[in-house]
């Protein structure tokens, strides 16, 4: 705090050494308080930027939702052209029945079921592995990609409540300085007012 001398006049200080005195006091405290004022303004706009970021993080964690649903729609695609498949494979049962009554027409055929049988074998196995390798892929970087926004969501709210922490301190250090400063001006005042006194 910047000093000021008190003068003293022929019964104590003068009113005008004590004037200066609280003024200089005064204009000191609100400086200060001005500076807790802008201090606090900048921790609420860094509270509202960590807000925003955790707003989107949970609007890309709903994207990441979005595009798991839409795999398992194309897994329930794949999984109807089996069942499509596997209708044509009974169509071609039906038709080696029809010709049982003709063995040629019967063992050819049978041979062509037999080929369809296990190139739909072939293509299922295909289509099932593929489909599950893909999902499989797409479920580890989805839950990887997760993963990571919850982490960095974490890391928002632990530096929020950090800065949460550290403002309360500002706050109750600020308030502790004022009290402090009351007293003081309270102290003058009542020199002031004996001096009055004094000198009436």
């Amino acid at each position: 705090m910047e000093n000021v001398s008190l003068k003293k006049g022929l019964f104590g200080y003068t009113q005008s050494s004590v004037q200066e005195y609280i003024e200089a006091l005064n204009g000191e405290l609100t400086a200060r308080t001005n500076k807790f004022v802008l201090e606090n303004e900048e921790l609420k706009k860094k509270c509202e930027l960590y807000e925003d970021k955790i707003n989107e993080s949970n609007a890309k964690q709903d994207e990441l939702l979005e595009k798991i649903n839409d795999l398992s729609k194309e897994i329930e695609t794949h999984l109807s052209d089996k069942s499509k498949l596997s209708e044509q494979i009974d169509e071609l049962k039906i038709r080696l029945d029809e010709a049982s009554a003709d063995k040629f027409d019967y063992e050819k055929g049978q041979n062509e079921l037999a080929d369809v049988m296990l190139e739909a074998k072939r293509f299922a196995n295909d289509l099932k592995n593929k489909t599950e390798l893909e999902f499989k892929q797409k479920k580890e970087e989805n839950e990887d990609k997760i993963r990571q926004e919850q982490e960095r969501i974490e890391k928002y709210i632990s530096d929020i409540d950090e800065l949460s922490s550290l403002l309360r301190k500002v706050c109750d250090n600020f308030g502790k300085e004022i009290r402090s400063k009351q007293a003081e001006l309270k102290i003058v005042y009542n020199n002031l007012s004996a001096l009055n006194a004094k000198q009436g």
